[in-house]
């Protein structure tokens, strides 16, 4: 019965990491809704975590994340889903799982402009020496400070639209589905 069970959520978590992956074409080939299809890869792995756990949702962050840097070329999107998007949803399980929202909400933003920081300096250092952007970042780097609060606005935003999904999802569609 168990290896029944394990065969069932490892089938669902290849299916999930199928569905992403489509996702992460349509970023590369379809011109608008970018923004949609990466938010989807999150709900890909929402589903994962909510109905295989932590253990397969990760295999399906791991299978993904490869499987999209062979196969996709449009590697900024790519890297979106490696650096945030693809295991924020299993991380954010276990940052809310602290219990006091305040703590969750502190460790979140402060989580996330870690990953500003190191966007910052891989940005400024290694990407920038190899393209030549300058227009733009000249643009992010005099409004850095607007660029943060923005992201942060944007990643609260993301947050909470992950959180309604996951609800809806546990409430709604899982129901419905067994």
């Amino acid at each position: 019965m168990k290896g029944h069970i394990m065969t069932k959520k490892f089938t669902l978590a290849s299916i999930m990491t199928a569905l992403t992956l489509v996702c992460l074409f349509g970023c590369a080939y379809i011109p608008t809704g970018r923004i949609a299809l990466l938010a989807l890869t999150s709900m890909c792995m929402l589903v994962t975590v909510s109905e295989c756990g932590v253990r397969y949702a990760w295999i399906q962050y791991a299978a993904t994340s490869l499987l999209a840097l062979l196969l996709i070329p449009a590697k900024g999107q790519v890297m979106l889903f490696i650096g945030l998007i693809g295991y924020y949803p299993i991380l954010k399980l276990h940052i809310e799982s602290i219990g006091k929202m305040w703590l969750e909400w502190f460790v979140k933003i402060m989580y996330f402009n870690a990953l500003l920081i190191v966007a910052f300096f891989l940005l400024k250092y290694v990407i920038l020496n190899y393209i030549n952007l300058s227009t733009i970042m000249d643009f992010v780097f005099a409004n850095l400070a607007i660029v943060v609060v923005v992201s942060e606005i944007v990643f609260v935003i993301y947050d909470y639209l992950l959180s309604f999904f996951a609800k809806y999802y546990r409430l709604v569609i899982s129901k419905r589905i067994r």
